[in-house]
């Protein structure tokens, strides 16, 4: 059976690189033909390019020229692990590519990551599948997130899209009502694809970073001065390092270059602690029974929170910074949806 992911598999931030990988892997190794939808829309494209032509202002082109030389090689890893970790499909560039692509598999599944986020999106109609499918296609969304707690700002047409999937599942459970209101579809909850792994199988794709340790990690994708400030307190005087998916400077923690998505892995691994307000640093945090310190994303802290009760660990208001030692978190719950997600895997398969 062939199956084709749609997702934002050419994005150079960890976590969503990482996912798609994790959802094509697991996938592949029910003996399924699994293929990325090479969809790359420009808009989305150019914000991870190094070139200086394809930015809107001056002063982001020079900072462009001038960061060349030390975001090439980090930019290279995200290259290599798209192109050389991931079957992909010809590349589509445009609403049609995709609908013509479509039409080869028997099952398209639709996610993970924020697909469905208009602000990341431009409201893009394909995430959503605007276009005829022909009858043996049936798609499905696997945790799909609309990185938002309403559905107020996507196109009522994109929601009525939706009716024609076979399920919906969400990473996250905070539009399911509303979307239930508009579409009568029942979404499930679903883990994100990279629970669908153990520590092991990550261990074993991630690649070493010489570094000092023990040392504590430091991962924002976010700039949060309350964050940074409780690390520098926290690390105790041990090496204390900082990465980003694209390089950006960090005033805490010693900065790392030529950090790809394994790289990445090994210092998640390797680290005595984490701070960080990203959902997939907490994710691997988490898998690899890390010492977590957590802060909320201003506008997307819920996927933290409804990660961090699936171990029976209350987030508060999602204000401040949150303490989550993995190491012996219950994970009781979070056991029982991985259970759950992967038969839900099994009957999208089976055509359910």
């Amino acid at each position: 059976m062939s199956l084709g992911i749609l997702t934002f598999h050419f994005a150079h931030n960890y976590g969503a690189v990482l996912q798609a990988y994790s959802l094509y892997s697991y996938l592949s190794s029910l003996g399924q033909e699994v293929e990325m939808i090479n969809y790359r829309p420009k808009s989305m494209v150019d914000e991870y390019s190094l070139s200086p032509f394809k930015v809107a202002s001056k002063r982001d082109a020079v900072r462009r020229v001038l960061d060349y030389s030390r975001v090439k090689g980090q930019h290279a890893l995200f290259e290599s692990f798209i192109n050389d970790d991931l079957k992909l499909s010809s590349v589509a560039k445009t609403s049609e590519d995709v609908e013509a692509l479509c039409q080869k598999y028997d099952r398209i599944i639709v996610g993970s990551d924020q697909v469905w986020n208009p602000d990341l999106t431009g409201n893009d109609g394909v995430y959503f599948l605007d276009f005829p499918l022909r009858e043996h296609v049936a798609a499905y969304s696997y945790a799909a997130s609309f990185g938002k707690k309403s559905l107020e700002g996507i196109p009522s047409n994109f929601i009525k899209c939706l009716e024609k999937f076979n399920a919906v599942t969400l990473r996250e459970m905070t539009c399911s009502e509303e979307l239930f209101q508009l579409t009568g579809l029942k979404a499930e909850q679903v883990v994100d694809p990279v629970f669908l792994h153990d520590s092991e199988f990550w261990s074993s794709l991630s690649m070493p970073v010489d570094v000092q340790g023990p040392y504590c990690l430091y991962y924002g994708l976010q700039e949060n001065p309350g964050l940074m400030e409780f690390a520098s307190k926290e690390s105790g005087g041990l090496p204390f390092y900082s990465v980003h998916p694209t390089c950006v400077r960090q005033p805490v923690g010693s900065n790392l270059n030529n950090i790809g998505p394994k790289e990445f892995l090994s210092l998640v691994a390797g680290a005595k602690c984490v701070f960080t307000n990203s959902f997939h640093g907490l994710a691997f945090s988490s898998i690899f029974g890390k010492e977590t310190y957590t802060a909320f994303h201003s506008t997307l802290g819920s996927r933290s929170a409804t990660l961090l009760r699936l171990f029976d660990i209350d987030p508060g208001n999602e204000s401040g910074v949150v303490h989550a030692d993995f190491s012996v978190a219950d994970r009781t719950k979070l056991n029982e949806m991985i259970g759950n997600s992967k038969g839900f895997l099994s009957r999208c398969i089976g055509g359910e």
